[in-house]
């Protein structure tokens, strides 16, 4: 939210004898403030923090969900490539990121030659003993639990960031997922349609069971005990195989490209202690004048 307060000081006290807070909508949790000062010294100037109410929650929530489709959040920020560079970086420099993607998508290739084989003992075996309903289940308790997380976050406080977040993820997700059925155009195991890789149910599972653990992690210290959903994603997986609606390759395939778009979204919006993200820019200063009701001034804008 962009957030504007214009302060002019007549002579040299210090009282506030004008001030006018203009608030325009964004999707960046950004605020400026303006100075126009004839002074050395300003007084501190705090922002109005009134909670939000019931409708203008209710109304981040509607925002935030819609936001990929209708672009009521400023698109042009989202298509910048910075925080998408950034996300990149805080990506390559996160093991615990980086290691499962590629160990997923590593095994993709190497496991192609063997599908037709991993599938007929998988089905003859059943070694699991995975139903194919408890997995379509468990994905889509976990493809929308953090978009709930984030919209209980947006009604009850107002913050509307994770919402946002979880809503581009989930979407993302999806979207590559479709792309990709349609373009390689597999086969099922069972025959039954030509859109078997990559796993949608899985990459579904695992888009959501990564976002649940990032922002356990955020709220709890750095806890990485949001991982364990990793386990109830790979039931999801082991099901479609089991239940011959996938191969294998289009199960790891699709875990990859779930925790991958994720990882990059979250990485994206929320930066980093290093890097700006969608969420939190750096601290720029710009000088130059300004009028206020006394004359010319020297004003400094900050934007953080």
């Amino acid at each position: 939210m962009a957030l504007t307060r214009t302060v002019r000081l007549r002579g040299i006290t210090s009282d506030e004898v004008a001030q006018s807070v203009p608030v325009g909508a964004g999707t960046t949790a950004s605020r400026e403030l303006q100075w126009a000062v004839s002074t050395v010294s300003a007084p501190e100037v705090r922002p109005d923090r009134s909670a939000m109410t019931m409708h203008a929650r209710i109304h981040g929530v509607l925002c935030a969900s819609a936001m990929t489709v209708t672009g009521c959040a400023a698109l042009e920020e989202h298509t910048a490539a910075r925080p998408w560079e950034h996300a990149w970086e805080q990506f390559t420099e996160q093991p615990a990121q980086w290691v499962p993607v590629a160990a997923t998508a590593v095994a993709t290739p190497l496991l192609l030659p063997f599908d037709h084989q991993n599938t007929l003992e998988s089905n003859e075996d059943q070694f699991f003993n995975t139903h194919e309903s408890t997995g379509t289940a468990w994905a889509l308790g976990l493809g929308f639990a953090p978009v709930a997380w984030g919209a209980v976050d947006a009604v009850s406080n107002g913050d509307t960031r994770f919402l946002e977040v979880s809503s581009e993820a989930i979407a993302l997700t999806l979207a590559s997922t479709q792309m990709l059925k349609m373009a390689v155009n597999r086969p099922r195991p069972d025959h039954t349609s030509q859109d078997s890789f990559p796993s949608g149910h899985t990459s579904f599972a695992f888009a959501g069971a990564t976002l649940l653990a990032r922002r356990w992690a955020d709220t709890h210290d750095g806890s990485a005990l949001g991982y364990v959903l990793y386990l109830p994603a790979a039931y999801v997986g082991v099901s479609r195989l089991e239940g011959e609606r996938h191969w294998l390759s289009d199960i790891t395939f699709g875990a990859a490209l779930g925790m991958f778009v994720s990882h990059l979204v979250y990485d994206a919006h929320y930066g980093d202690a290093e890097r700006d993200g969608l969420f939190r820019r750096g601290v720029h200063a710009e000088f130059g004048p300004a009028l206020t009701d006394d004359g010319a001034a020297f004003g400094v804008t900050l934007s953080f």
